[in-house]
């Protein structure tokens, strides 16, 4: 089984989770898992008309199909809005950070 390649969404209202909304339009022969507030994506990808299916990762050995995004769910502090930061969603950002440190050093992922 191919050990996925976690990555961090970053600040919420900033452009992160607009390149990881991209993702869904790659193939990759490994699973790629988006650190992210469900509820962001889903919004996110609803201002920007993009149609995608948000799966929750539980150790699949595949990757997605076009389309489709691996996420693993961090839970925001406040709502987001695009474009304006929120100190008190600084938490969120450390914990993505935190989670995909731990999984490279354990050897969970391939890396970050």
């Amino acid at each position: 089984m191919a050990r996925p390649l976690y990555i961090t969404s970053g600040e919420p209202a900033g452009i992160g989770p607009d390149i990881c909304l991209s993702l869904a339009e790659r193939l990759d022969e490994r699973p790629l898992v988006v650190l992210v507030d469900q509820d962001l994506m889903r919004q996110r990808a609803q201002q920007l008309g993009i149609e995608i299916e948000l799966i929750e990762y539980h150790g699949q050995p595949n990757s997605c199909e076009k389309g489709q995004l691996y996420i693993e769910h961090v839970a925001l502090h406040v709502p987001v809005i695009a474009g304006e930061l929120n100190f008190q969603n600084a938490a969120y950002v450390i914990e993505q950070l935190k989670r995909s440190a731990e999984y490279a050093m354990t050897g969970k992922s391939v890396g970050v």
